[in-house]
């Protein structure tokens, strides 16, 4: 919990087996009047769970589909010849937190939270790509992504792309490269936890979808 003012820097992931009277404990510290919250409900719309939240002004903002695919399934993921794809390293932090913040309307300071230098620290197994201009390399970043290992198999998390530069392709691209170069070592599977809004995009791609998480949000009365 980082007290920020947006909802995504105060969450709890709740899973399906934790009663509602437990819940109820869980959610304390998001019930604050200082900032915005946001619980996720792995096993999806639990009616007990979600009775809990709606009865503490939490409200149900999108599902979350949760999707995987294979080598055979992944689909090619061509981009403007303008754009090269490439790595990133702790030194591009800023650049990365830049492009992250702007992608999915965060605050800065919470942005850097998921930086490259973040991961390294807590020493997660994870590898940061994002697609810049060819003509302007080490400038700005049109869009980001990272692949982490994680229980022998990698997922695909932040991928974010500046709104100026949607509709090109990136960030299929940066779901499904980062996922080819992870099984260049031997990996044969992907995951991902979709927004409803990205699901088209990795559905066409080749994801499947294995079912939803309920996201819900509190906003304190202003």
């Amino acid at each position: 919990m980082t007290r920020l003012l947006h909802p995504l820097g105060n969450i709890a992931t709740i899973d399906a087996t934790i009663s509602a009277a437990a819940l109820i404990e869980f959610i304390r510290p998001l019930l604050s009047p200082a900032f915005p919250s946001a619980v996720v409900l792995v096993g999806g719309d639990i009616e007990d769970q979600a009775r809990v939240l709606t009865s503490h002004s939490f409200f149900r903002a999108e599902s979350m589909c949760l999707m995987s695919v294979s080598r055979s399934t992944l689909r090619t993921t061509p981009i403007p010849p303008d754009f090269q794809l490439v790595r990133l390293s702790p030194a591009d932090d800023r650049r990365f937190a830049d492009a992250f913040a702007e992608g999915y309307a965060l605050p800065h300071e919470l942005a850097a939270m998921f930086a490259p230098s973040a991961a390294q620290r807590a020493g997660l197994n994870a590898r940061y790509y994002a697609i810049e201009s060819r003509e302007q390399p080490g400038g700005s970043l049109a869009a980001v992504s990272m692949c982490a290992i994680l229980n022998g198999i990698p997922g695909i998390y932040a991928v974010a792309t500046r709104p100026s530069q949607r509709g090109k392709g990136l960030a299929a691209h940066l779901t499904a490269e980062p996922l080819r170069h992870a099984w260049s070592e031997g990996f044969e599977q992907g995951l991902l936890q979709s927004s409803q809004m990205g699901e088209p995009v990795y559905r066409r791609i080749g994801f499947e979808g294995h079912g939803y998480m309920a996201l819900y949000v509190r906003v304190p009365a202003q």
